[in-house]
This record gives structure tokens, sequence and C-alpha cells, in this order.
């Protein structure tokens, strides 16, 4: 079993494989706006450890052969702070001027992969691949953290996955995770 520490100031250490990414829309025209009232693209990280979690300084792509292809600027763990337990939406808009939660990267309503890397830059935390989108339509674990990915006509975004599966249910493979200590 590969477990992988880190130290992050402030918030002490923190178990590698306990982030997930949990919930997504690739089509969003209704659903969620983010703060400027544009509805784009947002991708909602789970934290399923006892403690906090600063992602300042971690990697998020779409794009497998560049694990570095967005690094979440550090020095704003008021809005790049996952609470244990809780949730927190990045938008993937390309807006990146609109702050620390603002990818440079737009996700594609026909499917692809997506990557969350430690901030060495290297160790995958967690990563999954999906097929089409439908707008207003999230697609995510079927409860927090599960191994199980389902679609959602009623997204939950900063919420626990618990709705009903969207018809029709997509196909998505979750092709890597560093194990945690509950794997």
């Amino acid at each position: 079993m590969l477990v992988c520490f880190s130290l992050l100031l402030g918030w002490g250490y923190t178990v590698y494989g306990q982030i997930y990414i949990n919930e997504w829309m690739a089509s969003n025209a209704t659903s969620l706006p983010d703060p400027q009232g544009e509805f784009d693209d947002w991708i909602e990280i789970y934290n399923a450890g006892p403690n906090p979690v600063d992602l300042g300084g971690y990697f998020i792509t779409d794009n497998k052969f560049q694990p570095a292809l967005w690094k979440i600027p550090e020095g704003y763990p008021a809005q790049t702070t996952v609470p244990a337990g809780g949730h927190l939406i990045l938008w993937a808009d390309e807006d990146i001027a609109f702050g620390p939660t603002h990818l440079n990267f737009k996700l594609s309503a026909g499917g692809e992969w997506l990557g969350l890397f430690a901030p060495n830059g290297f160790t995958l935390l967690d990563s999954l691949s999906f097929g089409p989108q439908t707008t207003d339509v999230s697609f995510g674990r079927s409860s927090d953290g599960a191994a199980t990915l389902q679609s959602f006509a009623l997204p939950s975004p900063g919420f626990p996955n618990a709705g009903a599966a969207a018809s029709p249910v997509y196909q998505a493979y979750i092709l890597r995770r560093v194990p945690s200590g509950n794997d």
C-alpha cells in the first residue's frame, strides 16, 4: 500500500489519496453561474480526509501528457482550501484573471480525461475519463469519493453526491488513484 505525505503549512499533514475529482459539468448552460454570473464548465473536488487541504500548488489538467498544465495558485488559502469532508468548485473557463479557482482550460462536452496531481507535479492523486456529456447534466461519483460514476439530472456542486441518475447513463472510467489508508 502506497501512502504519500505532504506538509501543508498551517494545516499539518495530509494523506494523498483522500482528494477526489468528485463531480463535473462540461456543458453548463443554466445550472450554476460562477461568481461573475457566467455559466462555465466546473469541476468539484472532494476532500475525504479529516483535515482541510489547501490545493494551492497542486496541478489539475485535462491533458494526460501535460500533468502540470495548470498549477492552482498558491497564497489564497481562503479560496483554495477544501474543508475536511467538504467540497471546492473549480471553474474550467480559461478566465484565470477572475481568481485562483479559475482554470486555464475548458472541459470538452464530447468527453475527455481529467487528472489531479500533487504539488510535486508527478504524483497522480486522482484521474478519470468520461464520454459525451448532456447540457446541464453533471457527471460524478455516485456518492462522495465512491468508485462508481454516474450522471446527475440534479447536479450537486458543493454538496454531497446522492442524486438520482440521469438517463442515459454514460460510461466513465477511473484510470488510476493513489491508494489511501481506506482503500
